[in-house]
């Protein structure tokens, strides 16, 4: 049995020159499909970098503006409250609200501290308000 491939009829110039252009043809189409196929992966990797990139462009402050830590903060994490770091009231009041209690009678427990709010140690303080706050709600 023979490997090559036997024709019925011999070879001539006009059926050697269609199977080149068949060929030919052929293998344009295919290099036209491996193109394509580049492309559209080319447009997948740039989408993916430009959205990335975009992401990361927006966690950058403006250029020129003046940003302290706590703004840098509150524009990355937007619902972060920054504490102050010297202000007990304001560190009594923003422990209370976060344990739930509503903020007009935390800022009224606080208020009614006085001026002992920076004299006594803070934990002390917080006690007492949440003395009053549970004396209020009773």
């Amino acid at each position: 049995m023979s490997v090559l491939r036997t024709y019925s009829s011999p070879m001539t110039i006009k059926t050697a020159t269609s199977r080149l252009f068949v060929t030919l043809i052929s293998l344009l189409t295919t290099v036209l499909a491996l193109a394509a196929s580049l492309v559209r992966l080319t447009v997948t990797l740039v989408t993916g970098l430009t959205a990335g990139l975009e992401a990361l462009i927006g966690l950058l402050p403006k250029r020129g503006a003046q940003t302290s830590k706590g703004e840098a903060l509150r524009t990355t994490r937007p619902n972060l409250r920054i504490v102050p770091q010297d202000d007990n009231a304001a560190k009594i009041t923003f422990a209370l609200i976060g344990m739930g209690f509503q903020v007009p009678r935390v800022k009224a427990a606080v208020a009614s501290l006085g001026p002992t709010v920076d004299t006594n140690r803070i934990e002390d303080s917080i006690k007492v308000c949440l003395r009053s706050l549970s004396t209020k709600a009773a």
